[in-house]
């Protein structure tokens, strides 16, 4: 509890900022530390205190995703956006590196041994693209995700996930 404290901005102005949370705009904050700040976020804004969350932008339409520091962004009871800025919710994707033609031209056998179709951590040497269950997987892990962070702009908006979806 820190009495003196008054409220909280959280700001990002697109790239690095001199307030040091560049990690905010793209670069590789695991989802792990986002969900982890906004619990910390949400436990403040939840108190008798002001918090405002400020971004030029959350997403470039079609060419980045904004769901994530959205997410984050709705902790605070104040969301402001540049008027030029634009709320773009799309999913995640990923894409996997194979190697398994390199290995070949280079006369590389990987040796491996898997328990299952679903154990596919040494898939990029083994295979030339996503197997069924590695596809599976990925789009179960990413769709987890999806869901996660729609529910949680739900429940701090106020409004239905499959709104969101729209």
């Amino acid at each position: 509890e820190d009495a003196p404290c008054k409220g909280l901005v959280l700001r990002s102005s697109g790239g690095a900022s001199p307030g040091g949370n560049e990690w905010l705009s793209g670069s590789p904050a695991t989802m792990a530390t986002m969900t982890e700040v906004r619990n910390g976020l949400c436990r403040f804004s939840g108190k008798d205190k002001r918090s405002v969350a400020s971004f030029s932008t959350f997403g470039e339409l079609g060419t980045a995703n904004g769901l994530a520091t959205y997410t984050l962004a709705t902790a605070m009871r104040e969301v402001y956006v540049h008027p030029t800025g634009h709320l773009s919710l799309l999913g995640f994707s990923t894409r996997a590196p194979f190697f398994k033609g390199l290995l070949e031209k280079w006369h590389v056998e990987p040796y491996v041994i898997k328990r299952n179709a679903y154990k596919n951590a040494l898939n990029p040497f083994t295979e030339s693209k996503y197997t069924w269950a590695h596809r599976e997987a990925t789009d179960h892990l990413l769709n987890t995700i999806f869901k996660s962070c729609l529910s949680d702009i739900s429940n701090a908006r106020g409004i239905e996930p499959r709104v969101l979806k729209v």
